[in-house]
């Protein structure tokens, strides 16, 4: 009986994503870019960066904001944001302890700066985007917490009390107000923290990011897959499939 249902349950599956394709929803678009011509010969430089998500890109232009003239390179074995800088779900948090409750649990004398920290940190994406005069499409809609159990409500009590500790902007909901919100039957109540997240498009972050490295002049080849990285005369080498970096510095931006 059940190997009957399991193949109902195919059957029903493949009719569903009949008409789907395996691609990545934020960077399925026209206006995507054509990828960088890979790198195919020697170069040098004074810094290089292995890896063209948020963190390479990120690296590169502080590097060359904080030092104009400097000559960098960036290499990706893909195009640019492959990964996790172009499959995530869109939300950006300020958070660097995965969330208030667990950052007081291990360093709570730390948080203020913690907190401060992290929404500069937001601050910072917003500014860059607005500096470079790129679109991100961002939302500052905070997050909204639900409670579907009488015990979930006694939480977002004490969770109040917390936020308000660190003075974070948070509104309690009552359940007609939480419905007003999102109308299920199912919610009690909620917590809506306001400065806890934005909402954005992670690929257009990525193509605003190499577009605004590229106008200060730094060069980014992609479907250059790193072979090999070590030092020669107090140098780094970086190479890859048909290329060769020299550099006096390097970054390691990879995925982990």
């Amino acid at each position: 009986m059940s190997a009957f249902i399991e193949n109902k349950k195919s059957k029903w599956t493949k009719e569903a994503l009949k008409d789907t394709k395996h691609e990545v929803f934020w960077t399925d678009r026209p206006e995507a870019p054509e990828p960088n011509p890979p790198l195919s010969d020697e170069i040098t430089a004074d810094l290089t960066i292995v890896g063209a998500g948020y963190t390479g890109l990120w690296a590169a232009l502080q590097a060359a904001e904080d030092n104009p003239g400097r000559k960098i390179v960036v290499v990706e074995a893909k195009n640019a944001g492959f990964g996790a800088s172009s499959r995530n779900g869109g939300f950006c948090d300020p958070s660097l302890t995965h969330g208030l409750l667990n950052g007081i649990t291990h360093w709570y004398d730390e948080m203020d700066k913690l907190i401060r920290l992290g929404k500069e940190n937001i601050q910072g994406i917003i500014d860059t985007a607005e500096r470079y005069n790129f679109e991100a499409d961002f939302e500052m809609n905070g997050v909204l917490n639900m409670a579907t159990a009488d015990w979930q409500l006694e939480e977002l009590e004490d969770n109040l009390r917390i936020y308000r500790e660190f003075d974070e902007k948070v509104t309690h909901l009552n359940q007609e107000q939480a419905r007003n919100e999102i109308n299920s039957p199912t919610y009690l109540g909620g917590l809506w923290i306001h400065d806890e997240t934005i909402m954005l498009d992670p690929a257009k972050l990525v193509w605003g990011l190499k577009r605004a490295c590229e106008q200060l002049g730094i060069s980014i080849y992609e479907y250059s897959k790193v072979t090999g990285v070590f030092e020669e005369n107090e140098k780094i080498i970086v190479q890859t499939e048909n290329g060769k970096v020299t550099s006096d510095k390097a970054i390691m931006a990879t995925n982990a």
